[in-house]
């Protein structure tokens, strides 16, 4: 699987690295790879999405998502998380 997000510096990559590090310590069966990207992440993403290029699960500002539902590839993550405890 593939991750995407916007990082604005390396302290922010570092950031989610060391976050997804402790991910990958707790949950060592879910294999996934983190692409971090730099400068105009909604354009690349919808770049990469529209030419079948795109992560697997990517995080997106709710004032943007409406621009990438016309790419038909959103879906909503509650039976994912519903047995998750808060």
């Amino acid at each position: 699987m593939r991750i995407s997000s916007w990082v604005s510096s390396p302290a922010e990559t570092e950031m989610f690295e060391h976050t997804l590090d402790a991910f990958r310590a707790a949950e060592p069966e879910v294999a996934f790879d983190f692409e971090p990207i730099p400068g105009n992440y909604s354009e690349k993403l919808q770049l990469m999405l529209g030419t079948n290029t795109g992560p697997d699960l990517f995080y997106l500002k709710g004032y943007i998502a409406p621009s990438f539902m016309s790419f038909d590839i959103l879906e909503p993550l509650d039976s994912y998380t519903a047995a998750e405890p808060d």
